[in-house]
């Protein structure tokens, strides 16, 4: 543009053009408007525009695949935390086609969670979850605009996890983590694994509140328990395996891992056992209703059931619904808060002064926060009264940025009140009954292994001393 404007200059003072005196003020004035058009055109091209923020930095991926073969299959929360230490507390990397922005920090986690809640409250649910709860019909996954999952979640809080209905499933817990401590007794002095044993007594309590009240028969017997468990197990395990479907969702018809297969047969299960429990229970009540009109137990079983039939609750659930909460406070008593929260946003907003785009899916390392040195003295080292003598700074109700094992805000953990009762109750019961020791030869290794759960790579291995005069109060 600029050569143009210097040959149109020199054409009006040559020849018979530089004759005229008037063209002299034309031609500079020609000169000007170029130049300056000319200087406005660069200007504009190279000046970024202040209301569009950059994207985050990050690594960059391959054609079509994007950073994933670089991920590996496991330990993805160190993967994470590595590159947050090469491009900072917010990055972005491609997964497949799909944008993904990691969050490392407390702060930059706090504009997630907490300032932006509602824009991060959605969820993308993997292929394999869409089957498990029944269509969506639990409140992990269903969308945050959903009508209904304002319906699930106010069902779940104020009648199933209310302080009323948890005080009333008192006797139930207490029952499991009694003989939780009277099964140890059969291995004293010998090594047992304590994360196991742990297990058992939490999914044991959770087990009994969901249909150990008043029953007819003995449906709540080992069987039903011990199917229980196992459907829990394998959930865990294939919700844990990464999926190619959700990467590529072009690809989820052919099921090329075959995981939507394995999950639809573990879903089947747990539907004909459910149905098994429902049928049994509704004749056990109807039966009890014609004997003498009472039919209050103090199970979940028994409350969803009594939704359902009312009509003058303002609460509508349907049977699926019912299996999908049921399925939901079964996985409480392993559910933990993945090391990267996955969440999907609905609109573009800005995060540490970069862009997020709509449609970005956003991991939180909450593995990485909490064990920030910048945070945290010494974070490495096993130390839980730092908890003790820092209790009045710290909160994990959410409100603290720097330890969220519940998650934060819309769309954090439903359960944090079950959870915090059953863990204050077994453990210090298992405490108090036994002195622990590390078996021979075996270190406290805290190396922990990635997963829908966090769990030790390996296994914490104990030996258990009974102590005679606590022991006797959980013997009779």
């Amino acid at each position: 543009m600029l050569q143009i404007a210097f040959s149109s200059y020199s054409w009006l003072l040559t020849g018979s053009n530089q004759k005229d005196g008037m063209l002299f003020p034309v031609a500079l004035s020609f000169l000007v408007a170029i130049l300056g058009i000319s200087l406005w055109h660069v200007w504009t091209i190279r000046k970024p525009k202040k209301d569009i923020a950059p994207l985050p930095p990050g690594p960059r991926g391959l054609p079509i695949v994007g950073y994933l073969p670089y991920l590996g299959t496991d330990n993805l929360h160190l993967v994470f935390t590595d590159l947050a230490a090469a491009y900072g507390p917010i990055y972005k990397l491609w997964l497949g086609n799909k944008l993904c922005v990691v969050i490392s920090s407390a702060p930059l986690a706090k504009e997630v969670v907490r300032d932006n809640d509602i824009t991060f409250s959605e969820r993308d649910p993997p292929v394999c979850a869409k089957i498990i709860t029944f269509g969506l019909n639990d409140i992990v996954f269903d969308s945050y605009s959903s009508p209904d999952w304002r319906m699930k979640r106010k069902v779940l809080v104020r009648e199933m996890l209310s302080h009323s209905s948890i005080k009333a499933c008192y006797g139930l817990r207490r029952e499991q983590v009694l003989k939780g401590v009277q099964n140890v007794a059969q291995s004293a002095g010998k090594p047992i694994d304590f994360g196991e044993t742990a297990f058992l007594t939490s999914i044991n309590a959770m087990m009994s509140m969901l249909w150990g009240g008043k029953q007819g028969g003995e449906r709540k017997g080992a069987d039903v328990w011990g199917q229980f468990r196992d459907l829990i197990t394998e959930l865990m395990v294939i919700l844990g395996k990464p999926n190619v479907s959700d990467i590529f969702p072009v690809l989820a018809r052919f099921d090329i891992q075959g995981l939507e297969k394995e999950m639809t047969k573990i879903v089947n299960s747990f539907d004909k056992l459910f149905n098994s429990m429902i049928e049994e229970r509704e004749n056990f009540s109807n039966k009890l209703s014609k004997e003498d009109g009472n039919t209050e137990t103090k199970d979940f079983l028994q409350l969803l059931l009594d939704l359902k039939q009312k009509n003058d609750s303002g609460i509508s659930i349907t049977m699926n619904q019912v299996k999908a909460l049921l399925m939901r406070d079964g996985d409480l008593s392993v559910h933990r808060k993945p090391t990267g929260e996955r969440e999907l946003e609905v609109v573009s907003c800005n995060v540490g002064g970069y862009s997020v785009p709509k449609g970005t899916r956003v991991f939180l390392n909450i593995w990485c926060i909490q064990r920030d040195p910048q945070l945290w003295e010494n974070p490495l080292e096993f130390k839980p009264e730092r908890f003790l003598t820092d209790h009045e700074k710290l909160d994990y109700l959410g409100n603290d940025s720097r330890y969220m094992p519940f998650g934060s805000g819309r769309r954090m953990c439903a359960g944090v009140s079950l959870g915090e009762k059953m863990l204050y109750s077994s453990l210090a019961a298992i405490i108090h009954a036994y002195d622990w020791n590390l078996a021979d030869g075996e270190e406290n290794d805290l190396i922990g292994l990635f997963g829908i759960i966090m769990k030790k790579k390996k296994p914490l291995i104990l030996v258990p001393t009974p102590r005679p005069s606590n022991l006797q109060h959980y013997m009779k």
